[in-house]
């Protein structure tokens, strides 16, 4: 039903606007008058959306220049990881925890 309404609606005000007077049709007439406000309102939507896309890129770069991280993380001294000095332990505890770190190699 609101397919035929629409195409009924469309059809008359097509019709209407067709009409010539003067030698050119009304739409013409009326697209005249109505030229200095739609130039207006086109370019401030123009301007407008210009204005949106800026804001919305500015956030997503700043959105996503936090994601990646700055540098990679490396250690730089040899004695790193599991590899690093016994420290104070007994003889027992010295080879039981070189037996864990062999396995784990």
């Amino acid at each position: 039903m609101f397919i035929i309404k629409f195409f009924l609606y469309f059809s008359i005000s097509f019709f209407i606007l067709a009409i010539p007077i003067g030698g050119n049709p009304i739409f013409y007439s009326l697209e005249e008058a109505a030229r200095p406000i739609t130039g207006k309102l086109f370019a401030f939507m123009k301007e407008s959306s210009n204005e949106g896309i800026k804001k919305g890129t500015a956030v997503t770069k700043k959105f996503f220049s936090n994601t990646i991280p700055p540098k990679k993380d490396i250690v730089k001294i040899k004695e790193s990881g599991t590899k690093k000095p016994l420290g104070k332990y007994t003889e027992e505890e010295k080879e039981f925890l070189e037996k864990i770190l062999k396995k784990a190699q």
